[in-house]
């Protein structure tokens, strides 16, 4: 088989997950996966690998919305109403449980309207601590990840075994490396890895076990590596926003002759700055140290809008012509901060230009014309 079909059989498989997370969500069950589902963001999904459960991502999902609104406003944002919408419909019932991490307004709505309307699917909240530079920010998030895995355990598998937590710290952390190495290697060889592509294979993480990706990201780094190296012509950008699982939106970016060159996505590249150390014989401690350290990550507090830094971090490493900036509409963190992100950008001579999204949407050519317009500018 040539570079070129083993690269569109591995990745393939990634475009194929996130195409219909709700089929793989039924995939895994029939297969016998004990699944619990993860909303936005940072859920320590080490803790369900280690209670032999398999994590699940939900960042809402493509369709109607008809009974959430009975529950929810309309103006929160479409992550939160379309996954309890899926859970009102029983489209979730396939989750043990549903661990929702209340780092917004909007994600605290989702907790508690779950409780309320879907009894069958268990919500396991986690609150983080927004301060996480105080004294007490260690040894509380360090109860409540314990409280999150005393819950894990009472699904049916009982405690933990020894070493549990520690080896699946070590898969993820070994996921995150190699997804940040397949981030660099896509920006590099666009012409092998469209958008869509790379964002598959980003987030297919979320709807894959741990080991099962990690092999597949293996397959495709050593295809990328035997490839030719030639760096992508394509003028290059960087996604920054919430999410971008928009298939219309990539096949747009490609058509514009696009490159994604970096992202600063909640749901990819920021997600996997955390960085949890290996070997450290107090596991728990280490996952609370590394979500501490985290800095710059949208939800959490930034009073120094370290963000900023971040964003053009990843352009000028990724040597982009310009920032595009996704908005999930509602999703409060980047309407607050998009008016800083844009000075800052205008400072340093890169444009920038405003895409609006949402997961109801069906119609992607406001979005064209947008994208088109910036293309012609880089």
């Amino acid at each position: 088989m040539t570079t070129t079909g083993r690269l569109a059989e591995s990745v393939g498989r990634a475009v194929a997950v996130v195409r219909d997370p709700l089929a793989q969500l039924g995939r895994l069950a029939d297969a016998g996966h004990r699944l619990v589902g993860c909303a936005p963001m940072l859920a320590p999904v080490e803790l369900a690998d280690a209670a032999g459960l398999t994590p699940f991502g939900i960042w809402g999902f493509r369709t109607e919305l008809s009974r959430a609104k009975a529950y929810f406003p309309a103006f929160l944002d479409s992550v939160v109403q379309t996954t309890l919408e899926l859970g009102l419909r029983g489209e979730l019932d396939a989750l043990e449980a549903l661990i929702v991490p209340h780092v917004t307004d909007s994600l605290k709505c989702l907790g508690q309207n779950w409780q309320a309307g879907v009894p069958a699917v268990p919500m396991i909240p986690l609150v983080p601590p927004h301060n996480r530079q105080s004294a007490g920010a260690a040894p509380y998030l360090r109860s409540v990840y314990g409280s999150v895995l005393e819950r894990l355990e009472g699904l049916g598998n009982g405690p933990v075994p020894p070493g549990a937590l520690e080896q699946a710290i070590w898969d993820r952390q070994e996921q995150r490396v190699l997804l940040r190495q397949f981030a660099a290697a896509a920006g590099r060889q666009a012409e092998l890895i469209t958008p869509l592509e790379r964002s598959a294979v980003m987030t297919s993480r979320l709807y894959m076990p741990a080991g099962e990706h990690i092999t597949m990201l293996r397959q495709i780094l050593d295809t990328l590596g035997a490839a030719p190296k030639d760096v992508s012509r394509r003028p290059g950008v960087v996604l920054s926003g919430l999410m971008a699982p928009y298939p219309e939106l990539s096949a747009i970016l490609e058509a514009a002759g696009m490159a994604v060159a970096g992202d600063e996505l909640a749901q990819e590249s920021v997600s996997l700055r955390l960085d949890v150390a290996t070997g450290s014989g107090d596991p728990l401690g280490a996952l609370v140290d590394g979500f501490l350290a985290l800095d710059g990550v949208p939800a959490l507090h930034d009073p120094s809008k370290h963000r900023i830094d971040n964003l053009l971090d990843v352009a000028e490493r990724g040597q982009a012509k310009g920032v595009i900036f996704v908005q999930t509409q509602f999703w409060e963190p980047d309407e607050f901060d998009r008016p800083l992100l844009v000075k800052a950008l205008d400072e340093a001579g890169l444009p920038s230009v405003l895409v609006e999204v949402d997961l109801s949407m069906a119609n992607f050519e406001r979005a064209r014309s947008i994208v088109d317009a910036f293309a012609e500018i880089l």
